[in-house]
């Protein structure tokens, strides 16, 4: 497998005293592609969850108080553009990140990390994730503060990490959001402390997400590899350049083996020209018949 891989972010201030947030996607959005939105979001009576969206399905939720952290996944068909949740009660506010995330396979939570409103301690523990695989893993920590609109600061040791906060309600309130990724091949990951300052109330989540499995490589052509004629091939997938000759192997078993020149730096073209009737029977080499598998090694 190889690293899962944030290509893009976009924040975005949900909305105050209403139960409908919308959050803008990053721009160019391709299928396939996994996206998570994570929320952080107050109200003066407590808990703040939200219906999940169609099409998405929730990853995580946790709170402390008047602090609510959320995160939704979708695997993406390329086509969006935005996404509106609805909050369970009618005066949330909030402010949500969206990550672009390609090449990722299983997504694993943590169980929640909070800390109370304190004069003494402005910052909570994110917590050690240990994923269920090894190898190559993207990391991810996200918290949530409260009670007031604060920033977080953006030094989380490794980590790439932006922090936004929301507008305040009528009642001067607002939340702060922080969301960190980085890449590692380690057992387990220990993010450290998200500081946001004293007097709010925090919730943090770290998430593991594993690298998916490279796609095996692929030789195609639109060519009809008739004698005689050249041909075209694409290689996609290969790890390193492929070499010459090409190996054709027809549903008879036949095979025969072809000079190409190979270019570019992948995918990759082989450029080639099947030998004539008389060249094949003076070489002793097979004709082919039916459909032919095309292999090129490295």
């Amino acid at each position: 497998m190889s690293f899962p891989t944030v290509n893009a972010t976009t924040g975005t201030f949900g909305g105050a005293n209403t139960d409908s947030h919308t959050f803008t996607m990053p721009a160019g959005v391709v299928s396939g592609e996994k996206l998570l939105l994570f929320i952080a979001s107050y109200d003066a009576t407590g808990t703040a969850d939200f219906s999940t969206p169609a099409g998405w399905s929730v990853g995580f939720f946790g709170n402390q108080s008047n602090a609510n952290l959320s995160v939704f996944e979708r695997t993406a068909d390329g086509t969006e553009t935005s996404v509106s949740v609805t909050g369970s009660r009618g005066n949330i506010v909030s402010y949500g990140y969206i990550l672009r995330v390609s090449g990722a396979a299983d997504i694993e939570y943590t169980l929640k990390a909070i800390q109370s409103s304190s004069a003494s301690v402005g910052f909570v523990t994110a917590p050690t994730i240990t994923p269920s695989w090894s190898g190559d893993t993207l990391y991810l920590v996200a918290g949530a503060l409260a009670r007031t609109n604060k920033m977080f600061s953006t030094s989380v040791t490794g980590y790439t990490a932006e922090a936004g906060a929301s507008d305040e309600d009528s009642n001067g309130r607002g939340v702060g959001l922080i969301v960190g990724y980085k890449q590692a091949a380690s057992a387990a990951e220990s993010p450290g402390d998200l500081e946001g300052g004293t007097y709010v109330h925090y919730v943090a989540v770290t998430m593991a997400i594993k690298g998916a499995a490279a796609p095996s490589p692929a030789v195609t052509t639109t060519d009809t590899l008739q004698p005689g004629e050249s041909f075209t091939l694409t290689a996609t997938n290969y790890a390193s350049a492929p070499v010459s000759p090409v190996t054709l192997t027809d549903t008879e078993g036949s095979t025969i083996t072809v000079p190409v020149t190979i270019s570019g730096s992948g995918p990759y073209t082989a450029v080639g020209t099947m030998p004539t009737l008389a060249e094949a029977v003076t070489a002793g080499t097979s004709l082919l018949f039916g459909d032919v598998t095309i292999e090129l090694s490295t």
